[in-house]
């Protein structure tokens, strides 16, 4: 029986000689009678709805005998095991992720998304939740997010609050103010005493009704 051995044994690439001395042909230097050349236009964002793609200017330039679109091969689909990708986007952009994570997470909170997402499970920080809701509804309103119970609300309180509804927790609200977490704990008992809530949740949804309600 003849042994063969290939750990710790150099393998050289066999077209590599003819990649360093020019000689390979790829893809690209092939030409054939009456070839079209196609582009594809990637999306700028990992994900997104798509509302509207409008290609006329495309169209007409010269050359440009096509623009397919997503609607153009709706319901064709690729995929090495399981055929599920489109081949191009058509109602949404969606890169295939499962969750995200922030450039200042701590290293408990990156093990605890990495744990979510291998369950099956999405996962967004809770600050990147309350960034991302507030920008929609302001943008949809030009209120205020303050109510008006909040104007018996100490300065310290509402800076507290402020930071509550930002998606921070007491641990990160007593960093960022230079004060202990259980000063922060008690402020906030009394700020929710004053605005007649129970939990931090309520303050952020009551913040969006308001938005919501004008």
């Amino acid at each position: 029986m003849v042994e063969i051995r290939s750990i710790g044994i150099s393998s050289p690439r066999v077209e590599g000689e003819q990649k360093v001395g020019g000689g390979a042909l790829y893809a690209v230097d092939v030409s054939v009678p009456d070839l079209l050349w196609a582009k594809v236009l990637r999306s700028p964002i990992a994900h997104g709805r798509i509302k509207k793609i409008d290609h006329a200017k495309a169209s007409a330039l010269s050359g440009v005998h096509a623009v397919l679109t997503g609607a153009d091969l709706a319901g064709a689909k690729i995929g090495k095991k399981i055929v599920d990708m489109p081949i191009l986007a058509e109602q949404v952009v969606r890169n295939r992720f499962q969750g995200f994570l922030l450039a200042r997470d701590a290293a408990d909170a990156c093990a605890k998304a990495v744990r979510t997402v291998i369950r099956g499970e999405l996962w967004v920080p809770r600050a990147l939740l309350v960034q991302l809701l507030f920008e929609h509804l302001q943008a949809a309103g030009n209120g205020s997010a303050e109510t008006p119970a909040e104007d018996n609300l100490t300065p310290r309180e509402v800076e507290i609050i402020n930071y509550v509804r930002r998606g921070f927790a007491n641990k990160q609200i007593g960093e960022a103010l230079a004060i202990r977490e259980d000063t922060v704990k008690k402020h906030l008992r009394n700020a929710y005493t004053k605005l007649g809530v129970h939990r931090r949740t309520q303050i952020i949804t009551s913040a969006a009704e308001r938005f919501i309600t004008g």
